[in-house]
């Protein structure tokens, strides 16, 4: 996206509060001509007295300039707070549409996205987006309204000294930010790409602190993150070097136009042309036009800074989603929950080796399913096609009668509870981790829950009970506990399809035997309910009803426990594999 598209986007996003946006410009316009009439009418009060001026109108310019002050400062108020309000109402929509997209896009889209990065964007760049809402729009209308005013007052004083000062203010307002523009723009973009890359290798050290520290990867995490740090200082030397040029270009331009204005208004004077107390009148005047231009100066390092931000979060926003059209406007509810693969065949990327070729299974209402094989062996890649997280690009897959392809994943999801293999606990209470999944729920249900997942005897031995904090990822808690809280999670959801992806992985087979006679417990009290367990451990499947092997992306064979050891060489040599294992 191109600095301009970037800009007209930002107009865009803009449009529902244009109106108010319009009220702020407005008030900051008269604010900025009362700030010029406060100067002129100061500097001609003075002049007025000193030509034998009496104190009554010493007075009435005092209280003159004291009632302007006043009047300006309302309306410096008002711009502010429209102004701002604006931006923040506008920023949080920029959230908003982009939590939206990560939504969307996970966790296909995200594959090669970075936690740190994406915090960084989410975070710091739409707060510095405020900067083009609340800082910018305003003040550039301000510096090309008034600096003309000013000359259009000039011209009626002084169309020679008016004549001078334009080409200034032309340099000052248009060729200095100009230039300005053109060399800063690129060290703004790579000041916000290093800051994102920081905060992604610091997120990194942070989640690795552990292996960091055992494997003594320290100074080298030290050195990656100096390398990013004097990235990111050069970027900003150079960001700070095109705003010096700028504020001295300015200066030197403002002094030139003085200088002229002052020569070619001495020469007025001398020549009878101008009374001599009009002078100190055209000098504030001049000073005056170059104040809204000073602002606009001052605002270029961070504006670019703005459209560098603004062009990142909307390399997100507008990334394509994997959404497909709304349920209903396709073919209504599937008639049952079971679930279909029919001839399924998917890769991650064009040209690369396919991870399920033409596997087909089904998990029907009533039955417990289980899937078998290897690691490497597409199992969990299954689970990720079935949640809508990526699509395959062979065959279909059917909740009930209706291929998933046509439905909305929102409510392919509402219909699918699933256990991963990597659970996330949130830095909220124990129940609310639990409570998540039916944020109506009632404690008793969310207490029954807990019970049949195994946890809640943890649980009440904790200080604050359920209100226990887990801490962020669950620090505090066992890899088999945090299993057991997703467990739970799942039994509360009450979806009719249950997925647990090597959701025992982490736990002793005595709580693995548990886990799973309470599966069969929430499943015997809705015969509607399916259930599919992908597992590597082929001990907590073996009373399952159906067992599907998998091998290399292949159905290796698809039966009970019993059959398949007699049928299926794969099977039979998984399970003696880990009899073995378990003898030894």
């Amino acid at each position: 996206m191109t600095h301009r598209q970037t800009i007209i986007r930002l107009w865009q996003v803009l449009r529902p509060l244009r109106g108010t946006l319009g009220l702020s410009v407005a008030m900051r316009i008269v604010n900025q001509f009362l700030a010029v009439v406060l100067i002129v009418l100061a500097v001609w009060g003075v002049t007025a007295i000193a030509r034998g001026g009496s104190s009554q109108m010493l007075w009435t310019v005092a209280f003159a300039l004291a009632g302007l002050g006043m009047v300006k400062g309302i309306f410096r108020y008002l711009e502010q707070f429209s102004g701002h309000y604006v931006a923040f109402r506008l920023l949080a929509d920029l959230r908003r549409q982009l939590f939206a997209s990560l939504e969307a896009m996970a966790p296909a889209g995200l594959g090669r996205e970075r936690s740190g990065d994406l915090v960084s964007r989410a975070i710091a760049d739409v707060e510095r987006v405020e900067v083009f809402y609340a800082h910018t729009i305003a003040p550039f209308v301000v510096a090309v309204v008034v600096p003309l005013a000013v000359v259009g007052v000039l011209a009626w004083i002084s169309p020679m000294i008016a004549l001078g000062l334009l080409p200034f203010l032309v340099l000052t307002g248009v060729g200095i930010p100009f230039a300005a523009h053109r060399i800063g723009t690129g060290a703004a973009g790579r000041v916000r790409d290093r800051l994102g890359e920081i905060s992604a290798r610091f997120t990194d050290v942070v989640q690795g602190i552990r292996e960091t520290l055992v494997f003594g990867y320290g100074s080298r995490s030290e050195a990656i993150l100096d390398h990013e740090g004097d990235l990111l200082a050069s970027a900003q030397k150079t960001l700070s070097g095109c705003h010096v040029f700028q504020s001295t270009a300015t200066e030197i331009g403002i002094g030139s136009a003085l200088l002229v204005v002052v020569f070619l208004g001495a020469g007025e004077v001398l020549s009878g042309e101008m009374p001599a107390y009009d002078f100190p009148v055209v000098l504030a005047l001049t000073l005056s036009a170059f104040v809204p231009l000073l602002g606009v100066t001052n605002l270029i390092p961070d504006f670019e800074q703005a459209i560098s931000s603004a062009r990142r979060l909307f390399d997100i926003i507008d990334r394509p989603c994997h959404e497909s059209p709304c349920l209903a406007a396709v073919g209504g509810e599937p008639r049952s929950v079971g679930v279909v693969f029919d001839k399924v065949g998917f890769a991650y990327d064009d040209g690369s080796p396919r991870v399920l070729d033409r596997v087909s299974f089904a998990v029907e209402p009533g039955a417990v399913t289980a899937i078998v094989g290897a690691s490497g062996a597409g199992k969990s890649t299954l689970v990720n096609l079935l949640l809508r997280y990526w699509r395959e690009d062979a065959g279909e897959i059917l909740l009930g009668d209706v291929p998933i392809r046509n439905m909305a994943a929102r409510r392919v999801r509402e219909l699918i509870a699933v256990v991963p293999q990597r659970v996330h606990i949130f830095n909220t209470t124990l129940r609310e981790n639990i409570g998540m999944a039916r944020p109506d729920a009632a404690m008793d249900d969310i207490i029954e829950a807990a019970r049949l997942a195994c946890i809640h005897e943890f649980i009440m031995d904790q200080p604050e009970g359920y209100d226990t904090m887990a801490h962020e990822g669950g620090a505090r808690l066992s890899g088999g506990q945090r299993q057991r809280i997703a467990i739970a999670r799942a039994f509360l959801s009450n979806a009719p399809i249950l997925v647990m992806d090597e959701a025992t992985a982490h736990l002793d087979e005595r709580t693995e035997s548990r886990i799973m006679e309470s599966v069969r417990v929430w499943q015997s009290r809705d015969e509607r309910r399916a259930v599919l367990v992908i597992a590597h451990r082929l001990a907590c499947v073996r009373d399952a009803s159906r067992i599907m092997v998998l091998e290399h992306g292949r159905v290796a064979g698809i039966g009970c426990h019993e059959a398949l050891l007699d049928s299926c060489e794969v099977y039979s040599d998984l399970f003696a594999a880990q009899s073995g294992a378990a003898q030894s």
